[in-house]
């Protein structure tokens, strides 16, 4: 059974998931706080209207344990998903590798720049809808999100 591993990074409050070869470690909620759902499909998320509140509707069609996180203090929400990695090549095409310091700030930006020494993809989705930038570590077909 497939189930997403999940943690919050310090400084930020964005949840950090993975997942090694398709098999997840389980985390306790108390470990994911403010947790707002989970969804296991694409097709579950958008019965639920999360492509309308929390994701743009970009996220690969085989993605599956979709996580909506929202701080209680901000107004943004972060997450995560894994999909299918044959799908990866296709997702990425639709982000970009620039992140706008004016939408995230400049300190914000830096510091998660730092994440591509670690060989996280750190990616970037802009639209009227909103802001995400998206981690997603080099060979894993799971990512991390985070939208403001």
């Amino acid at each position: 059974m497939n189930q997403l591993w999940c943690s919050t990074i310090l400084f930020s409050g964005l949840i950090e998931c993975g997942c090694a070869e398709h098999t997840y470690n389980t985390v306790q909620d108390t470990h994911v706080a403010d947790v707002v759902a989970r969804y296991s499909t694409v097709q579950e998320a958008r019965v639920a209207n999360v492509f309308e509140r929390y994701l743009p509707d970009i996220l690969p069609e085989a993605s599956k344990d979709i996580l909506v996180k929202r701080k209680v203090d901000s107004t943004g929400y972060s997450g995560g998903f894994c999909f299918d990695a044959r799908e990866r090549s296709t997702f990425f095409s639709v982000l970009s590798d620039t992140i706008d310091t004016n939408v995230w700030g400049k300190d914000y930006v830096n510091a998660i720049s730092a994440f591509g020494a670690a060989r996280v993809h750190v990616l970037a989705y802009d639209s009227s809808r909103g802001n995400w930038i998206f981690l997603c570590p080099d060979g894993d077909s799971c990512c991390n999100w985070m939208k403001r």
